[in-house]
């Protein structure tokens, strides 16, 4: 058990003088280490700006979408309850192909 005593404590002082050997380095570079750490933290913040932006892009193109959706189905609304193909309804039709197109 002596010997399990003496390494541990031999272990114990060598982490001591390895923590006191790496803590004047650290000082020495910890604004390196804090401008890398800020660089680090810009690049979450920069992606999350630039969602934004892309999320607002796509609901804009949604209500786009959504009002371009709501004119075709009117339109064929109107041509279902006519039976004929009357003038009006050629001219509709001929509206629906060229914004399908």
């Amino acid at each position: 058990m002596r010997i399990v005593g003496w390494l541990a404590s031999a272990i114990g002082v060598a982490g001591v003088m390895a923590c006191n050997a790496l803590a004047p380095l650290l000082w020495v570079l910890r604004a390196n280490l804090r401008d890398r750490a800020r660089d680090l933290m810009a690049i979450p913040d920069a992606g999350l700006g630039a969602a934004l932006a892309l999320t607002d892009t796509v609901t804009d193109w949604l209500g786009n979408a959504s009002g371009g959706i709501n004119e075709i189905k009117t339109k064929a609304d109107v041509l279902a309850a006519a039976p004929t193909i009357d003038p009006a309804g050629t001219i509709a039709l001929a509206k629906i192909n060229h914004v399908a197109a």
